[in-house]
């Protein structure tokens, strides 16, 4: 009888153990956007752009470019946001609907001139 006890005993706090991290780290990894949950390891949660998603990809947090549901995500190391389009960070400018590049074009009442 001592030795069943022991045993179930042993059998519990293993389970116990084995059991634990496992959900606790399910706990803590999913966290809520607004309404949207999300793991913090994989998105950043933008609320000034209207509770905007963005991935987490290669370890580069992808930046917010606009408000939810037109915003768009992007790499910061390619592009730029200009008041809410995004543009080749070649051509960091906006012109009308065009990016451009400052050293090749100018902007003259929202069209692009060569330089």
């Amino acid at each position: 009888m001592q030795f069943t006890t022991i045993v179930a005993a042993l059998l519990a706090a293993a389970t116990a153990v084995v059991a634990s991290p496992v959900i606790e780290a399910r706990a803590d990894d999913i966290v809520f956007c607004a309404e949207q949950p999300y793991k913090k390891s994989d998105y950043t949660c933008y609320p000034n752009n209207n509770n905007l998603l963005c991935p987490i990809i290669k370890g580069i947090a992808y930046l917010p470019c606009g408000n939810r549901p037109t915003g768009a995500c992007y790499d910061p190391n390619s592009y730029v946001c200009v008041n809410g389009f995004l543009c080749p960070k070649t051509h960091p400018n906006r012109c009308g609907d065009a990016c451009y590049n400052p050293g090749q074009y100018r902007c003259e009442n929202g069209k692009l001139r060569p330089i």
